[in-house]
C-alpha cells in the first residue's frame, strides 16, 4: 500500500522537503505538479499555498492503493493479502455481528465497498475469495489513478484523450489477456459439438461488428414506428457545466473544476434526466428514443438524446425540460453555457432521417465502422478503443433506450425459441417470433432481415405501460448453490405473452376466442467448461459453431468457497461464465 506524506520530515528546508515530496509521485506525475507548485509560488507570492497543493496531490495518490505502475502481480499478490486477512478475521472473531464491521473496515481502508449479498455468509465467502478482491483493487486503482490524471490535466485534446495513456495500455493489455484466455478454453455441450469460447463469443453482441448491427436494427425500427406516428424527431446534446471538467479546450487548467471524475459527471446527469422524464410525463409528453454517451477528450461524459414525440407539439415543452434541468440548476450563466451545455436539432429526412443521423455516434463508440477519423483528426479505430476502454473503466453504459419501447432482452430471447413452439401461442409471440427470426433467402433471393418495428408493434407500440405490455421473460428459479453459497436466482427460461388464441370446440360451437397469458420456453444447452491443458489429454478441438449457439448470461453452478484460495490468473476473466473448472456445468 502506497504511504502519504507522514514519513517525510516537515522540519526539512523548503527544497529538501519539496524534494522528498515528489519523490513520492511517479515521473510524470511529479514534473507536472512540481511545475503548476512553482506556478504558486510566483501568483501568490508565498510557499504555503504551494505547499498545500503539493501535500494534497502526495496524500491523493497514496489514496490510488498501488504505485502507478503496479503490475497484475502485485495486485493478485495484495488480493491474496486481503483474502488471508478477511478469513483471520472470520476465524478470530466467531459471530456475524462481530465480522461484517470488521470486513466493513478492511473494505473501507483498501478502497473498496463492502460487498453486495443475499446472505451475511455469501458476504464473508467474497471477502476471502482472491479473485473477489483482485476485481475490486483493480478497479479501484485504475479509477483512482485515472482521477488523479484527469486532475493533473493529463486528459485532454492536448494530451492523453479519453483516458490515459497508463490505463489505456492496461485494459488494451486486459482485453489481450481475456482473448487468450478465451482461445484456450473449451466449451462441450450435450450434443458433443465442441468450440474454443472466443468462437461462441464471436457470435454474440460481445462482438462489435454484431453490437453495432443490433443497435442499428433498434434504431431502424423506431424510426419506421415513429413515421407510422407522425412523430417529430429532436436530437439533443446535454453536457454537463464547467466545474466537471479539469481543463479548458486549449488544455489549460480550469480553475472552476471540483474535482468531480467521470463517474460522478455521469451520475449527475443520470439524476437531472430523471428529474427531467418526470416533469414530462406530469405535462403528459410521450416520447421514446436512445441515449447515447459519449467522451469529451478531457474524459467528462456528455450525453446525446435521440427521441421521437409523439405530439410534434410538445417539442417546445421537450426543450424547455432539457435546459430547465440541464442547464438552470448548475451556473447557467458561465461563459459558453447557452452554446454548449444544450444543443438541440430537428432530426428531418434531408439530414438522413434518426438512423442515419445517429449512425455514426453508435460506430464511433463502437468499432469506428465507416469512417476514418474524429472530429478531430485521429484515426477513428485509435479513438472508439479508447472511447471503449474509457467506458469500460468508468462502468458507465453507452448505449440506453430511453421511455419506452420494446425490451431487447424480450427480443433477444425469442430468437432461442424453437419454431416448432409457435403453433399454439398467443399471436403477439407469434407475431414478435417472426419479426425476431433473421432467415436466409434461397439462391438469387435476398434474406428476410428481422423486423424490430413489428417487434415493437407485437408488445404493444411505443407507449405501452410496462404492466401492460404483451410480452415479457418468463423467468424460473435455478436449483443449487452459488460460488458462493447462495442461492442462484432467477434466470430467463422464455416469454410470456398475454393474447388472443383461437380454439376450435368443434359442432355449432365453433371457433372460440379467449384471452390467454401463456410461457413458452426457449431451447437450452448444457455446455461443460475445460480449459485447454485439459483438453490436450481428451483428445478434443474446436469445430464450427452454429449461428444460435450461445453461452452468454449463463448460470454457473459451484460450490462456495469456504477458505481463501489462489486467485485466477486473468481477474477479468475469473468473473465471466467463461472460465468455470473442467467440470463445471453450465446451462444455456
Amino acid at each position: 500500500m502506497l504511504h502519504s506524506f507522514e514519513s517525510v520530515n516537515p522540519q526539512e528546508k523548503q527544497h529538501a522537503w519539496r524534494a522528498q515530496m515528489l519523490r513520492k509521485l511517479p515521473a510524470r506525475w511529479s514534473r507536472v505538479i512540481g511545475r503548476r507548485v512553482e506556478r504558486m509560488d510566483i501568483k501568490h507570492r508565498d510557499w504555503k499555498t504551494g505547499n498545500t497543493y503539493l501535500r494534497e496531490s502526495v496524500a491523493a495518490y497514496a489514496d490510488c492503493v498501488f504505485p502507478l505502475d503496479a503490475s497484475l502481480s502485485d495486485i493478485r499478490e495484495a488480493a491474496l493479502r486481503r483474502a488471508l486477512d478477511a478469513a483471520d478475521l472470520a476465524e478470530r472473531l466467531g459471530s456475524m455481528a462481530a465480522i461484517l464491521p470488521a470486513l466493513a473496515q478492511l473494505c473501507t481502508r483498501w478502497g473498496v465497498a463492502l460487498p453486495a449479498a443475499k446472505t451475511p455468509g455469501g458476504i464473508v465467502a467474497r471477502c476471502i475469495d482472491p479473485s473477489w478482491w483482485g476485481r475490486r483493487l483493480r478497479a479501484t486503482h485504475g479509477r483512482k489513478t485515472e482521477a488523479m490524471a484527469i486532475r493533473l490535466g493529463l486528459v485532454s485534446g492536448k494530451a492523453d484523450k479519453y483516458l490515459s495513456e497508463e490505463n489505456r495500455r492496461r485494459g488494451s493489455a486486459q482485453q489481450t489477456r481475456n482473448g487468450e484466455a478465451m482461445a484456450r478454453t473449451l466449451a462441450i455441450n450435450e450434443d458433443g459439438e465442441i468450440f474454443t469460447l472466443a468462437q461462441l463469443i464471436e457470435k454474440s453482441v460481445s462482438n462489435p461488428v454484431l453490437r453495432r448491427g443490433e443497435l442499428m436494427l433498434r434504431m431502424r425500427g423506431m424510426e419506421e414506428v415513429g413515421r407510422e406516428y407522425g412523430c417529430a424527431v429532436e436530437f439533443a446534446v446535454v453536457t454537463p457545466s464547467s466545474r466537471f471538467h479539469a481543463v479548458r479546450a486549449n488544455g489549460s487548467t480550469n480553475d472552476r473544476y471540483d474535482g468531480s471524475t467521470p463517474r460522478e459527471a455521469h451520475a449527475y446527469l443520470q439524476k437531472q434526466w430523471e428529474k427531467c422524464r418526470a416533469w414530462l410525463h406530469r405535462r403528459n409528453v410521450a416520447f421514446y428514443g436512445m441515449r447515447t454517451v459519449e467522451a469529451h477528450q478531457d474524459g467528462t461524459p456528455h450525453w446525446n438524446l435521440m427521441v421521437f414525440l409523439r405530439n410534434p407539439e410538445h417539442v417546445g415543452l421537450w426543450r424547455e425540460a432539457i435546459e430547465t434541468y440541464f442547464l438552470l440548476p448548475d451556473n447557467p450563466l458561465e461563459p459558453g453555457a447557452l452554446e454548449h451545455r444544450c444543443r438541440f436539432e430537428e432530426i428531418t429526412d434531408a439530414k438522413g432521417g434518426a438512423t442515419g443521423y445517429i449512425a455514426k455516434y453508435i460506430s464511433k463508440n463502437v468499432d469506428g465502422y465507416g469512417l476514418k477519423e474524429d472530429l478531430a483528426g485521429d484515426p477513428i479505430i485509435e479513438s472508439a478503443q479508447r472511447v471503449g476502454l474509457w467506458a469500460k473503466l468508468h462502468g458507465i453504459r453507452q448505449f440506453q433506450p430511453i421511455a419506452g419501447g420494446a425490451p431487447v432482452t424480450v427480443w433477444r430471447e425469442l430468437r432461442r425459441i424453437a419454431g416448432d413452439a409457435m403453433a399454439d401461442a398467443p399471436e403477439p409471440m407469434r407475431r414478435a417470433w417472426i419479426a425476431a427470426q433473421r432467415v436466409p433467402g434461397a439462391d438469387g433471393q435476398e434474406d428476410k432481415r428481422a423486423d424490430y418495428a413489428e417487434f415493437m408493434r407485437a408488445c404493444g407500440g411505443p407507449w405501452i405501460k410496462r404492466k401492460e405490455r404483451a410480452l415479457w421473460l418468463h423467468m424460473v428459479e435455478q436449483d443449487g448453490i452459488g460460488r458462493y453459497g447462495e442461492p442462484l436466482g432467477l434466470k430467463a427460461a422464455g416469454v410470456v405473452a398475454r393474447g388472443i388464441v383461437r380454439d376450435d370446440q368443434g359442432g355449432i360451437v365453433g371457433v372460440v376466442e379467449r384471452e390467454v397469458v401463456r410461457a413458452v420456453l426457449s431451447v437450452r444447452r448444457t455446455w461443460t467448461i475445460v480449459k485447454n491443458q485439459d483438453a490436450r489429454f481428451m483428445g478434443l478441438g474446436a469445430g464450427t459453431a452454429p449461428s444460435r449457439t450461445r453461452v452468454n448470461n449463463c448460470t454457473q453452478t459451484q460450490t462456495a468457497h469456504r477458505a481463501p484460495v489462489e486467485p485466477a490468473a486473468d481477474f477479468e476473466a475469473a468473473r465471466a461464465p467463461h472460465t468455470a473448472e473442467r467440470g463445471q456445468t453450465w446451462i444455456q
